[in-house]
């Protein structure tokens, strides 16, 4: 019987997956920024980046139902058993705690009364992280559930989308870090060198990871149902081939450039060399934009990926 593939869920359902997981990654590392070093001058760019990238996901979410103007029913009809139910509740508490966090942390809106209070901006930045986790975690869940998919129902998708969502959040920072570190005075500038070394140290790390869960997650695939073994065959061999290497190369070489800065940079403070920003920062922002480009490649290849069950009449 000749294999189904799914070809509902677009590009539009793509850049959902892609952004929401950056997005609630973001704020995440954006929150750690300002919890432990009270550096402002990253977190509030990073929580407004985050909040846009999720809000301009859902967007997209929305534009992909049949009838858009009837999203609201996935919150009235309040089936709380239901994950477009529960996933609707994650993005808006998302979208909710991170827009009072970010509006505490963005200097035009310092009239907001939690702005002056560090306690209140930690408690809003606590929960608008762990909403991002859940945004994160959501849309491997939004696949997983799917048991018309065999390739996509598998708990490690879930673990490798946020993987992978957590490798593109830290690379968003990078970025964030590498312009914000442009725009202070000299005499600040080798504090976002600092900051640049430990997110390309992260950056790696997780990828890492994200590689290990991809290889095990292939694994239970390949020997798994028919239907899901196909989809791995697809991936590593057939038509799928040459998107899935593609995100191998970027999410590798991205990788491969934040771990050379971190040793380079390391090599120069034991030396007691001092570097600029640019100078610091031009192999991480490389790697960053590729590994990007490769978290969305990985999320549509997955989506092309996704053969159907076929039931015997």
């Amino acid at each position: 019987m000749e294999p189904v593939v799914q070809h509902v869920w677009g590009w539009l359902i793509a850049l959902y997956l892609f952004l929401g997981g950056m997005g609630g990654a973001t704020m995440i590392v954006a929150h750690y920024f300002y919890a432990s070093k009270r550096e402002k001058s990253l977190a509030a760019p990073g929580a407004l980046a985050a909040l846009i990238m999720v809000v301009l996901g859902a967007l997209l979410l929305i534009l992909d139902l049949e009838k858009p103007e009837k999203f609201y029913l996935a919150v009235i009809k309040f089936q709380t058993s239901s994950w477009v139910f529960r996933g609707t509740m994650i993005l808006s508490g998302f979208i909710l705690f991170g827009a009072l966090y970010a509006a505490g942390l963005l200097p035009w809106f310092q009239w907001v009364p939690w702005a002056k209070s560090e306690k209140a901006m930690d408690i809003l930045g606590f929960i608008a992280s762990a909403f991002g986790l859940l945004v994160t975690t959501y849309t491997g869940i939004l696949l997983g559930v799917l048991k018309a998919v065999p390739f996509w129902h598998s708990p490690a998708l879930p673990a490798l989308f946020v993987a992978s969502g957590l490798a593109t959040g830290i690379a968003a920072m990078g970025i964030i870090n590498a312009f914000q570190g442009l725009r202070r005075p000299v005499e600040e500038r080798m504090r976002f060198v600092g900051y640049c070394t430990t997110l390309s140290k992260w950056a790696a790390l997780v990828v890492g990871a994200e590689m290990f869960i991809l290889a095990l997650y292939y694994y239970v695939n390949m020997y798994g149902p028919a239907e899901a073994s196909y989809a791995v065959s697809m991936m590593l061999f057939g038509e799928l081939r040459r998107s899935f290497l593609a995100y191998l190369d970027f999410v590798l070489l991205g990788a491969a450039l934040l771990t050379t800065l971190y040793h380079v940079r390391k090599a120069d403070l034991i030396a007691g060399r001092d570097q600029s920003v640019v100078k610091s920062c031009i192999l991480p922002l490389g790697g960053a934009i590729l590994i990007i480009i490769g978290g969305l490649l990985l999320r549509r290849t997955i989506l092309e990926a996704g053969v159907m069950t076929q039931f015997a009449p």
